[in-house]
């Protein structure tokens, strides 16, 4: 028995309907085909672009001004230096912008309400660690850390990756105990009716 793949039989933003062909001998050992259809589920699998249904592609392109990642539902364009005014700017399936820059990291205890900015951004070149991965080496004055971002077919990932240890929260007056690590990003622009998941696991 073998079963090789058809044509493809619709697709939506969300599914994909394929054909499959399944050949067997019968009992009177004739060949036999028999054609079945699968659905593939997924958040985000297609785009719709000059009038069709075309798969998402999980890949950042960098360019002389910048990066963009534009063959899924959600369109991103990155600036080349972290610290640039254009920030991050993503446009959802929906229509809806978020215009973005992360300001640094803090320290925030929640015992005393207290917070206190530990590192700012720096100047740093953005470079591709991966088809789908925008980093940003060494982004802050004071921390070890690289900040980096990760296209996906239905998110958008904003991380922070510690390289070297963090100061101690004793050097600011603070309970170690109670102090937790923040990313202070800010937004330039934003819907005025932010939904509770814009991008089905949007992360910023």
């Amino acid at each position: 028995m073998s079963v090789r793949a058809g044509p493809e039989l619709e697709r939506g933003p969300h599914h994909q309907v394929l054909q499959t062909i399944t050949e067997y001998s019968d009992s009177t050992g004739r060949l036999v085909a028999q054609t079945n259809a699968i659905t593939v589920l997924a958040t985000g699998l297609s785009y719709f672009q000059d009038g069709q249904w075309r798969e998402t592609v999980e890949e950042i392109e960098l360019f002389e001004q910048g990066a963009v990642a534009r063959q899924g539902p959600h369109r991103v364009l990155w600036s080349l230096d972290g610290t640039s005014d254009e920030g991050v700017d993503v446009l959802t399936a929906d229509g809806q912008r978020f215009r973005s820059q992360v300001l640094g990291l803090s320290y925030y205890d929640a015992a005393s309400g207290a917070s206190v900015l530990i590192a700012e951004t720096k100047a740093s070149q953005a470079e591709l660690s991966a088809p789908n991965r925008l980093v940003y080496p060494d982004a802050f004055d004071g921390v070890q850390a690289d900040l980096a971002y990760e296209y996906r077919r239905a998110s958008v990932a904003q991380e922070v990756v510690l390289c070297g240890p963090l100061p101690d929260p004793v050097e600011f007056g603070m309970n170690p105990a109670t102090t937790g690590l923040e990313v202070l990003t800010e937004f330039f622009e934003a819907p005025m009716s932010i939904p509770s998941n814009p991008l089905n696991g949007w992360l910023l």
